[in-house]
């Protein structure tokens, strides 16, 4: 049957061959939380502190929150490496100016 293009009979076949497929994660909700802007690591402090809120108060699941507080850990992480960038370059353009005296470092 599953050969004669029975698809009843193709799933029966499959799923006794190679089991169930898992269940398809659910499509994301909207989330009951109005999230700032993140431009300073301060802005990233505030952000975690109103996903706990909102975790505590049942607004939002533990695995939202934990997601909302993964991507504010990746903006921490960049906003880290834009401003050790700025400083570097700060540092680069100083040591320029430098005069050693005709030595080499």
């Amino acid at each position: 049957m599953a050969l004669e293009g029975n698809l009843a009979a193709m799933k029966f076949v499959a799923e006794r061959a190679i089991g169930r497929a898992q269940e398809a994660p659910a499509e994301g909700t909207p989330l009951d939380i109005a999230m700032p802007k993140l431009p300073r690591i301060e802005d990233c402090m505030a952000a975690i502190d109103r996903v706990t809120d909102a975790m505590v108060r049942g607004a939002i699941t533990v695995e939202a929150a934990k997601a909302l507080i993964d991507v504010i850990h990746v903006r921490v992480k960049a906003i880290e490496v834009r401003d050790l960038e700025q400083r570097l370059a700060e540092l680069e353009k100083a040591a320029a100016s430098v005069d050693l005296g005709g030595r080499r470092v």
